[in-house]
């Protein structure tokens, strides 16, 4: 093995460690992990890297570039840096399409998944369709109610609908940590939050530039929301990942059709 493949390893360890690592730290699951890889280090995420065995400085991997991508299946090709690990503090933890319906089950009189729609379309509610072999533009208006076990749903928001719509206490509803943890996690969350929004809200900041991605979409130009992100996001100067994720639930524009 050569010196700088050594030198890479002793920076970069393997999807198997890594999940270990994180499971152990913050009880996250390989569908979690697969999601934050998703969201990306600058959305509170993780960034993951291929052939870091072989090289100093390793590919990253683009989920969002190529399609269609099954997210899951690509974990175990996956790499990450040690360092992100041991500084990550995980800002959104995530609940399977599986796991919330078994969630709300009991509390609802009416068929779950019909509940979980009506919160997707008041935009109160975000899916992940990221545990699937389809294209990253699936929501979960596409999909059958069968395949709800492979959505991710941001805990965050079940849990907000849990207490506007069920009165339920979140600290009574969160399956993973005890309540310290909690306290915790929501402490840095919401510190979190309000720098975001504060960064966020600047001009030229992440919220206007996402406006923006929204606004060329729209103009009907692109073929498709993949190409849309790509090509804007150079120009903007901001992450594929960060520009795709802002396109999510548009509408397609009015003289998108014709164009395809």
């Amino acid at each position: 093995m050569s010196d700088n493949a050594a030198s890479a390893e002793n920076l970069y360890i393997p999807y198997p460690a890594a999940s270990k690592f994180l499971s152990e730290q913050w009880g996250i699951t390989a569908e979690e992990l697969a999601a934050l890889l998703w969201l990306g280090w600058e959305d509170g995420g993780l960034t993951a890297y291929r052939n870091a065995n072989e090289f100093t400085d390793p590919p990253q991997v683009l989920f969002l570039k190529d399609e269609p991508q099954d997210l899951f299946s690509l974990l175990g090709s996956c790499w990450f840096k040690k360092s992100d690990l041991e500084d990550f503090k995980p800002l959104h933890r995530f609940v399977s399409g599986k796991d919330l319906r078994e969630r709300w089950e009991n509390k609802l009189g009416i068929p779950v998944e019909s509940f979980i729609q009506a919160k997707i379309e008041e935009s109160r509610l975000l899916d992940f369709s990221i545990l699937i072999g389809s294209s990253s533009e699936d929501t979960l208006s596409k999909l059958e109610p069968t395949q709800f076990d492979n959505v991710l749903f941001l805990l965050e928001h079940i849990e907000t609908i849990e207490t506007e719509d069920m009165a339920i206490s979140p600290s009574l509803s969160s399956p993973f940590q005890n309540s310290n943890q909690k306290t915790l996690a929501m402490s840095n969350t919401e510190r979190a939050r309000h720098a975001g929004n504060v960064r966020h809200s600047q001009p030229n900041g992440n919220r206007e530039k996402r406006e923006k991605v929204r606004d060329r979409w729209d103009s009907g130009e692109y073929y498709s929301r993949n190409q849309c992100a790509e090509k804007v996001s150079q120009e903007l100067g901001m992450s594929i990942s960060t520009a795709r994720k802002a396109l999510i639930n548009t509408l397609d524009p009015e003289n998108w059709i014709a164009k395809k």
